[in-house]
């Protein structure tokens, strides 16, 4: 059968997000899957829609007789789902409706299907639309591909979707091309999710015996999973559990095998109830992570699981990760160099769990009761495939059979008394005797853990400069969200002023801040000490660095020379000599240039720009052709072939996208081709404000004007064309400034941008957050945040920005809760600024009013955002049930303390496995107390007791627990442990968290760490002092200057448990 590509519009019910913020995001300090959670310049969407719609999308079906696969491109270009035609099995999970959550690094991310996920973990782009090209081949197969410009760094990557006829797998090919001129951090994770149940088993290779959690923050043996799990909420697993059972694991879940600790190519899962399953392949040198991700089997999971579909299924993740084992753990990829790899995924049935797996076809192979049982299927037709099972050799087993996707072979053996299973041997061959997979079972008995990654000391207690070095390169590399690579390189210059690789590292970190003044002191001072003995020296990277920063500052002839220098040693080689050439075609020397583009592509041949340019140069348009074989989306290619042939060839999609159209237009411009540059730019059917700013700076003209509205400039190359002495290009080069934390030259722009036009809300919100994070100008950042919103009044994200400004200069509950109540209907758009008016509500002994509005509003929780709401619901029936006991009345007492333990629907969240909810049990077992029911009383302080033991101020209930039931030796060691958690954090109150997963993200105006750290520090030393019965008066007023309205400290207050 030949397979069927259709491409048609597809109606889902979908919950549409609201249109994304205008507002510029600069998100820092925030983690994201254990990397940075920094968006800019991608538009954060904060407003989910709880109603679904009927919507259309663009689909495309790829179909064979074994398989049909549904792709939908707008959705980050992912496989919707596909199914085994032979017995309707979905083995890919494909979601009913498009039903986004909260979990995406922009906002709106969506289960089901395959994610591609680059250049980092969740994709950033994995709720918008993604360029689609189909194409037929040769071979009979038909590709779609889905590709993009990632936005941080503009890479290209796209991935081609290929059914082939006759075969039962879908592959996915990626290309990956960094088009810039810097080495960059990427990495690719494919993210498989398949419907699961009680009856489903994920399925890793034999051979993995460990496994670890995000940033090998903890390592445990697995899949049979022993001991504590030391994640950021830590779990016991006991004696063993088998995580790879979908009904074991109650709570959120990642285990991630790291590099080394398979050498098998596959992943995957079998459904028992429906006797199939799941099968993904890819080489294990290349695709060396591999993971399982599930939200467990619990009241929170099913909860997740109910943001996400309407139909009640359940889903777990398994992944493959492509250059990285981790997430986070990021690769290089260099200037000019792209990367092509490849996966598949294939249904299979009847064989149960899969030990061993190829292209070619599926084994499983187990022993019980002195038997072997076994089962065979290939991916395509294998008319005399043969099953043979040997054991040391010798054939146990052996059958001829026509094989095929749609039949399996199943059967069993006995084994001879005292046989290994370690030596038996399983092998499917086709007729002619090839084997086309095997598996014998392997020992892992005597596999060692990987070790856990430690968290890097502070600079200053590293040992040596070259350690600082190497903890600086990882933060780096890591893409880390919290700690400070340039903090470990500054400490080894001012160890060693003259140091090669700080100083290197330094000039390429200025370089990329655009502070062109420092990138050269740096870099100058690399330089001197690389050439210190050797003018040749072995690698040339700090010399390229500072040519790249003489091109940045139109230095051309300085440039070129130090390109040349950087191009003798191999690995500098063709991003060198690609430089060199563009600048030979700025001085209109066209044959140097082609020569040169000659040597670039002897080192590289995927140079895409080099290879492009120079078949353009020649007029050849196979060579172009040829680079679209490769990579069907590359934008520069595609135009400067349509220029040789008269065609149109670049898409509707990226001539509406003004980002790739520059992308496009500045290749050219930096290769001097000015004519083709400004064509480019006048393709663009939807230009924005910076392409205009770049089509004045090429030609010289006036620019244009349009609206800002999600206008993100964050080239390097876009910061000359923001010269211009008007408000809108100083705004947005202090938007581009800011962004790679260039806070000092970020200002300055703003500042004339405010002078230029003093009536922009944007200017003064952005000006408000640099003077309120960065300046030590609170005053002036408050008067500026207040000025915004009388300018933006219609813009919540504004109002809650200055509402956390207020919290965190210490404004009252009343001061605040006025500020919400003259802009009520806009404090409602938001749920984080709804959910603080109730807490201030809650502050104010308004209980009625913060339970009726916890009540009145769908709330759409964010992905590690999760506790807040649901700690306030107990808290807020703990305060009422509270206030009703004191006043005599326990019935209604117990009545409001049992709807504190139970989330209403419209929270959108479950009960978390570490939920602290003593508050709750303790005033329980006061009333069953009052009421004279001892065994309740005792019942309802075990639980007190007996709950999640991170150490909290929940912690204070446990030891009050411990005392009512009469463990008093208990208790004052639970309070002991509070003074002692708080002393702790007091003395690291200057440092970050380290591991991102599970770390809450900074609120706006809470990048003073060290405050926040003392305020929680404080609050644990003053109740845990309260409960020995020790002096806390130095912690109270502490708290006071910190935080003079601390909400938890109030509530305590309130309860008459401190003063």
């Amino acid at each position: 059968m030949d397979v069927i590509l259709k491409h048609e519009p597809m109606t889902i019910p979908t919950y549409e997000p609201y249109a994304a913020n205008t507002l510029p995001f600069f998100l820092e300090k925030k983690a994201y899957q254990g990397a940075t959670g920094r968006i800019y310049p991608v538009p954060y969407t904060d407003r989910l829609s709880n109603k679904p719609v009927d919507k259309e999308y663009d689909s495309y079906t790829l179909e064979n007789e074994h398989v049909k696969v549904v792709l939908l491109p707008e959705l980050g270009g992912k496989i919707h789902g596909a199914v085994d035609k032979h017995n309707n099995y979905e083995f890919i999970y494909q979601n009913t409706v498009i039903k986004p959550a909260m979990v995406g690094i922009a906002g709106p991310w969506v289960s089901g299907g395959v994610e591609f996920n680059w250049p980092q973990h969740h994709r950033p782009t994995t709720f918008m639309p993604l360029e689609a090209t189909p194409k037929k081949n040769a071979d009979g197969s038909v590709t779609v591909w889905m590709g993009e410009a990632e936005p941080f760094h503009r890479m290209r990557g796209m991935v081609g979707i290929t059914v082939y006829p006759g075969r039962s797998y879908v592959e996915a090919k990626a290309v990956v091309y960094n088009r810039t001129d810097t080495p960059l951090p990427f990495m690719w994770w494919n993210n498989l999710a398949v419907r699961v149940h009680s009856q489903y088993k994920a399925t890793f290779p034999p051979d993995v015996a460990y496994g670890n959690d995000h940033d090998r923050r903890a390592v445990i043996p697995f899949p049979v999973m022993k001991g504590v799990y030391k994640t950021a909420r830590p779990f016991d697993y006991g004696k063993g559990t088998d995580a790879t059972w979908f009904s074991n694991i109650k709570l959120p879940t990642s285990v991630m095998v790291m590099r080394g600790q398979s050498q098998m190519n596959f992943l995957g899962g079998y459904d028992f109830a429906a006797d199939a399953g799941t099968v993904t392949v890819s080489c294990h040198h290349t695709s060396v992570g591999k993971k399982m991700w599930t939200w467990g089997d619990g009241p929170f999971g099913r909860a997740w699981c109910a943001n996400l579909t309407d139909n009640g299924d359940r889903y777990i993740e398994l992944m493959t990760g492509v250059y990285t084992d981790n997430q986070p753990d990021f690769t290089y990829i260099m200037p000019g160099e792209t990367k092509v790899f490849t996966q598949v995924w294939y249904p299979i049935h009847a064989i149960g769990e899969t030990k061993n797996a190829t292209l070619e076809g599926a084994l499983s192979l187990s022993v019980k009761d002195g038997e072997a049982r076994f089962g065979a299927l290939p991916t395509c037709e294998r008319r005399g495939a043969t099953v043979r099972l040997t054991l040391n050799g010798k054939v146990l087993y052996e059958k001829t059979a026509d094989l095929s996707p749609e039949t399996a072979l199943t059967d069993s053996c006995p084994l001879p008394e005292g046989a290994k299973e370690t030596d038996l041997c399983l092998t499917l061959s086709d007729a002619s005797g090839k084997a086309l997979v095997s598996y014998q079972p392997i020992d892992i008995s005597k596999k060692q853990p990987p070790k856990a990654r430690p968290i890097p000391p502070d600079p200053q207690d590293v040992a040596t400069i070259e350690e600082l070095y190497l903890h600086g390169a990882h933060l780096e590399q890591y893409k880390h969200h919290t700690y400070v690579p340039e903090d470990y390189y500054l400490e080894g210059l001012r160890r060693d002023a003259t140091d090669l690789r700080c100083n290197l590292a330094m000039g390429r970190s200025m370089l990329e801040k655009g502070d062109y003044v420092s990138a050269r002191r740096y870099l100058e001072a690399a330089i001197a000490k690389l050439k210190m003995r050797n003018d040749n020296p072995a690698d040339t990277e700090a010399i390229y660095h500072m040519a790249r920063l003489e091109r940045l500052e139109g230095h051309l002839d300085k440039a070129y020379d130090l390109f040349w220098d950087a191009a003798w040693q191999y690995g500098w080689r063709s991003p060198s000599y690609y430089e060199i050439a563009c600048i030979d075609l700025c001085r209109g020397n066209k044959a140097l240039a082609m020569e040169h583009l000659e040597l670039a592509l002897e080192t590289n041949a995927r140079h895409f720009a080099a290879r492009a340019i120079l078949a353009y140069l020649r007029g050849n348009a196979d060579d172009l052709k040829a680079i679209l074989d490769i990579a069907p989306q590359d934008g520069l290619t595609r135009f400067l072939l349509g220029r040789l042939t008269g065609e149109t060839l670049l898409s509707d999609y990226t001539l509406g996208r003004s980002e790739d159209m520059t992308d496009i237009a500045l290749d050219l411009a930096h290769a001097g081709l000015k004519a083709e540059s400004e064509e480019a730019l006048r393709a663009c059917t939807a230009p924005s404000q910076m392409l205009y700013y770049h089509l004045a700076h090429l030609t010289g003209d006036a620019p244009r004007h349009c609206s800002l509205d999600y206008c993100f400039p964050n080239r390097l190359e876009d910061i000359p064309a923001l010269q211009a002495n008007e408000w809108q290009a100083q705004y947005l080069l202090g938007c581009l400034y800011y962004d790679r934390m260039n806070y000092t030259a970020a200002m300055t722009a703003w500042e004339k941008a405010g002078k230029l036009n003093p009536t922009d809300a944007y200017t003064k919100r952005c000006m408000a957050q640099a003077c309120f994070d960065h300046l030590s100008q609170p005053a002036r950042a408050l008067e500026l945040m207040k000025q915004a919103l009388e300018l933006a009044p219609d813009n919540a994200r504004i109002l809650y920005e200055l509402l956390q400004m207020e919290k965190n200069l210490g404004f009252s509950v009343k001061d605040r809760l006025h500020l919400l109540e003259s802009h009520s209907e806009l404090a409602k758009m938001r749920d984080d600024c709804f959910l603080d008016e109730i807490i201030l509500y809650t502050q104010d002994e308004q209980y009625e009013k913060a339970r009726e509005l916890l009540l009145s509003k769908r709330f759409n929780i964010y992905e590690g955002g999760e506790g807040k709401l649901t700690r306030h619901h107990g808290w807020l029936y703990t305060l009422m049930g509270q206030k009703a006991l004191e006043a005599g009345d326990t019935e209604k007492a117990l009545e409001w303390l049992k709807t504190g333990l139970v989330y209403p629907a419209n929270y959108g969240e479950g009960r978390h496995y570490s939920a602290q909810e003593g508050n709750v049990y303790y005033y329980t077992g006061l009333c069953h107390e009052a009421m004279g029911d001892a065994a309740k009383a005792k019942e309802a302080y075990q639980e007190a007791a007996g709950q999640p033991s991170q150490i909290t101020e929940m912690t204070f209930f446990t030891a009050l627990a411990e005392t009512k039931l009469g463990r008093e030796e208990d208790a004052r060691k639970t309070f002991r442990s509070m003074v002692e958690e708080g002393e702790k954090r007091q003395a690291s109150s200057h440092r970050w968290g380290y591991f991102g997963v599970g770390m809450a993200a900074p609120l706006p105006s809470e990048l003073d760490i060290k405050r926040m750290n003392l305020i929680d520090a404080h609050l644990l030393m003053l109740l845990g002092k309260a409960g020995l019965g020790q002096d806390y008066q130095s912690d109270l007023d502490a708290l006071k200057v910190y935080d003079p309205y601390n909400s938890k400290l109030d509530f305590f207050q309130k309860l008459g448990l401190v003063k």
